[in-house]
Order: C-alpha cells, then structure tokens, then sequence
C-alpha cells in the first residue's frame, strides 16, 4: 500500500530531533560544569582544612587559584543555565502551522488520492449489501409461498399426514450469507 506523504510533518519532526539533541547537550554540559564546581569546592574544602591544620603547608596561592576557578566555573554554571532557560530550539514551521498543513494540505490531498475512492467503495459495498438484502427477502417470500402451496397440496391428498417433509430452510441459509448482529457488532467495534 502506497501512503500519502506528508512532508511538512517530516520536516516538523527533523527539527523536533534536532531540538530534542541540542537541549539534551545544553542539559549535559550544565551538569559536567556542576559536577566540576562540586569537585572544586570539595577539593577547596579540603585544602582549607589542610591548611588549618597543617600551618606549615604554605596553601594560600593554591587556595586563591581554586578560589578563582570556583568563581569562573560559577560564571559558567550561570551562562549555561541562561542558554538552558533561554533555549527555544529552532524550526521554521511552528505546531500550529503544522496543524494547518494537515488540514488544508494533507487532507485533501489524501481525500483525493485514497481516501474517498475507499469510502466511495464502502458506500457501493453498502450498497450492494443493502439491494442484495432485498433480493434475499423476495427470493424468501417467493420461496416460502410456493413451499406453503406443497404443503397445502400434499396435505390436502394425504389428509394433513407428511411423510416426506419439506426439508430446505431459507433461514439455515440466510445465517450463512448474511451478517448478524454478532457480527456486525464486531465489525463496528474494528472498523468503526
């Protein structure tokens, strides 16, 4: 089966992707940066501590560096989460332009590819089903007249005692071609 493309939303769709994959990296670098400012201020803590309890150990140069690498990572931290919060993604077709696309564009395009030839078919099929229903109950209605009229005949001659019934049932006969209620229940469900 052959299917109607629809274009626009292929294109919707690359840019969402896109999107999806630069806010998954925006969110990614963000954490790293976090994850290295915790292991700054840990490593900070720890020389502070050093250098309370250690005198001897001349830390301040270090402590001033790891200071200042703190405050940058800090900076970053902020610039990164203002790209984050300021992250819009780009595309040049908007949801609701989409939404209008699918209905002034693809609809009718489907409708005249397939979609009315399949619906025209299921009318014609209805149809069909319908006249063919018809048919059935005269076909019916002739049958049983002419069977009423054996049965009268040959009751008439064997005063009301049958020996060989009139075995064929158009009803046995309509369970098989027809669609019952069953089934038409089941068919709305699927279809409908």
């Amino acid at each position: 089966m052959i299917l109607v493309k629809f274009n626009k939303l292929e294109e919707y769709q690359k840019y969402q992707k896109y999107n999806k994959e630069r806010s998954s990296k925006l969110q990614e670098e963000l954490k790293q940066a976090k994850d290295e400012l915790k292991e700054l201020k840990k490593n900070y803590e720890e020389s502070i501590e050093e250098s309370v309890n250690n005198p001897e150990a001349d830390l301040e140069d270090h402590l001033k560096q790891l200071n200042s690498k703190i405050k940058d990572k800090e900076a970053e931290i902020k610039v990164k989460e203002d790209k984050l919060k300021i992250f819009k993604g780009e595309s040049n077709i908007s949801s609701s332009e989409l939404v209008k696309a699918f209905n002034e564009e693809y609809v009718p395009e489907f409708m005249q590819e397939k979609g009315q030839g399949v619906l025209d078919q299921l009318y014609e099929t209805k149809q069909a089903h319908l006249q063919a229903l018809e048919d059935f109950k005269q076909a019916q209605e002739e049958f049983e007249s002419v069977k009423e009229e054996v049965k009268d005949e040959i009751n008439t001659e064997k005063n009301g005692i049958f020996k060989n019934p009139l075995n064929f049932q158009f009803e046995n006969v309509r369970q098989k071609y027809t669609i019952d209620e069953h089934e038409a229940r089941k068919l709305r469900k699927e279809y409908l």
